[in-house]
């Protein structure tokens, strides 16, 4: 059975109140279900993303290593 991954950026949308997150969503579905995809729920992916420090000393341009956790949120259909 084919799926179907949809971004939504529930927790950037919670910033512009608590409708926008849920219109966005609503219309994800409204769309993606006029093409004949089921809805099957909201699925949170966490990615680490790691950014190598450069050589050298720290002051003489060179940046420490950087590590980031990214999070998004995923409305998943299937067919």
């Amino acid at each position: 059975m084919p799926y179907k991954v949809v971004p939504f950026m529930a927790r950037v949308l919670s910033d512009q109140g608590t409708g926008a997150a849920a219109k966005q969503l609503e219309d994800i579905i409204n769309n993606n279900s006029a093409e004949g995809w089921a809805y099957r729920g909201v699925e949170n992916i966490s990615i680490i993303v790691t950014t190598p420090g450069a050589q050298g000393c720290f002051g003489i341009g060179a940046r420490p290593e950087m590590r980031e956790t990214i999070q998004y949120d995923m409305v998943v259909f299937e067919k």
